[in-house]
This record gives structure tokens, sequence and C-alpha cells, in this order.
């Protein structure tokens, strides 16, 4: 009987032993076998996270409360209702994220509890090098001032990025003004209020190269340099070149003229796009060509 015992005995520990042992030739993982957990699923009540706040970063709150996948966040004087896949726990030191250069990111660029939404320009062992989107400043930040995004932040920062870099491009140009143009007093001109910020104003005095502006909104008035004035545009101009910049009219005299890109010129019409992707047709009258 000690003998059969000991047979079966030892048949169990080579089973087990057998059925631990790693196959040479499998492909599986650790991670094949268990999802890694979310990282939502890693934080608890009383936790500081980082959460989306707008398209253009994260801010930092504490978690209030927890409803399943609904987070309440304690963010200064107020609570913030979050789902888990907006939950973002803060970075640990000495832990370095896998980003590479073009990677989008959330970035602690100052002190504070916002982390902007950045692009990574560099990496190193120590120190990654990144690009804010929203006011261009760059940053030299230690690993656990990133914080690497899931894809609906990621889509949202690629967007932010392509208006911003549209925006520069179109506020580094100028109105294409007819040769030898000058305002007159009593002229309503289309005029640069503040850098990048077109409105239609009324010429009310000349000095030199200056003009005095009042305008139809609450703006105080204004003295301008004339290149920061164009003329109201006139129907049957020439329409503009295919990817060329222009300033279009608004709805009303009150409203701001807005920075758009031609796509398309059909006869006495073109198809623009605006900086956020909309897109409409103009016509002659309705836009200042830029250059």
């Amino acid at each position: 009987m000690k003998k059969l015992f000991l047979v079966i005995g030892v048949t169990f520990l080579l089973s087990a032993c057998g059925g631990t042992k790693s196959d040479p030739n499998s492909n599986s993982s650790a991670n094949d076998a268990k999802p890694a957990a979310s990282s939502a699923e890693k934080v608890k009540v009383g936790d500081t996270v980082a959460f989306v706040s707008g398209h253009d970063g994260l801010a930092e709150g504490k978690i209030d409360s927890m409803d399943g996948a609904r987070y309440k966040i304690k963010y200064g004087d107020s609570m913030e209702t979050k789902d888990e896949s907006d939950i973002y726990p803060l970075p640990k030191s000495g832990v370095k994220p896998q980003v590479k250069a073009g990677d989008m990111v959330a970035a602690k660029m100052e002190s504070g509890a916002y982390w902007a939404g950045s692009e990574v320009l560099s990496v190193s062992d120590d120190v990654i090098e990144v690009k804010g989107l929203y006011y261009g400043r760059t940053a030299s930040l230690a690993p656990d001032k990133i914080i690497v995004v899931r894809a609906p932040q990621v889509a949202d920062f690629k967007k932010l990025k392509s208006e911003k870099d549209f925006s520069a491009k179109a506020k580094a140009m100028r109105p294409q003004n007819p040769a030898g143009w000058k305002p007159k007093v009593g002229d309503r001109v289309v005029a640069e209020w503040s850098a990048g910020s077109w409105w239609v104003g009324e010429v009310t005095g000349l000095a030199g190269s200056m003009a005095k502006l009042k305008w139809p909104s609450s703006f105080p008035a204004s003295e301008l340099s004339f290149d920061k004035l164009a003329p109201l545009p006139k129907a049957g101009a020439t329409m503009p070149a295919v990817d060329s910049f222009v300033l279009v009219k608004p709805d009303s005299d009150s409203g701001q003229w807005q920075y758009a890109q031609v796509t398309a010129v059909n006869g006495q019409s073109a198809d623009i796009k605006f900086a956020d992707g909309k897109t409409r047709s103009i016509k002659a009258g309705e836009y200042i060509a830029l250059s």
C-alpha cells in the first residue's frame, strides 16, 4: 500500500511540474493570459489624478467618490463627474514613459494643476523635450512630468496642433492691398484691432502712415499703421488661387473676419476651409486676399 501511495505521489508531482513548464514553441506571454488593468482601475477614492478637462489638456483633482465607471473629482471648489476613460493616475517617479518624437502627450510644464497637450520633440535617458500645442512653448521635462494619453486625447491634440499650425501660417500674412492704396478719413476699412483679429472700423483721422479708427463694437478707439488696414473688398475682384489664404467676411459688419484657406476655385466662387476644418463657399466681395 505504501508503494502504491508513493507511485501516485510521484506521478502527481511530475504532472504538476509538466503543467507549469513553458512551451518553447509558444508565442504567448503573461500579458496574453491576462490583459493589463486599465489606468482607472489603479486609482481609489482619495487619490489625486489627472482628468480630461478640455480638448487642450488635463487637470489634477482628487477622487471624491466612485460609482462603477463614473468618478466624482474635487477640482478646486468645484466637483467634476468623469468617466473612467477620462481618468489618468499621476506618473510615478523613476518610471519612464514609452514615448518617441512626434507623440502627443500631456505634459506638466509649470507648477499648478494643469497638464498641457503637447508634442514630444526628443527623448533622452532623463529628459523629454516637448512643445505645448496651445501656446507653442517648449520645455525639457523629467519623465514623471509626462502622461501618455489614450486615443481620444491623441486625436484632440492632433486636431489642436493642426488648428494652431493653420492659424500661425495665416497670421504671418498681410492683405494684398491695391498698389498705392491709402485710407482716407471717413473710409470704412478692415483693420487688425489686435494680433490676428480683424474687424471693420471707420477712419477718423490720419497722421503720416498712421490712421485713427473707431469701431462699431465696444472697442476703444485705435491708432494703426496702414499695413494693418485693408479696403473693403468689392464684387468682381479676381478669385484667389488654390491653397492661398484669405480673410473671410462675417455675416454682419460687427463680426470678426476669419482666416481661411482656398481649396478649390469654380468660376466666380471658391471653396474654403477654416482652421477648425469647417468649409463653405465664397465669391468676390466676401474675402480679402493675403500674401
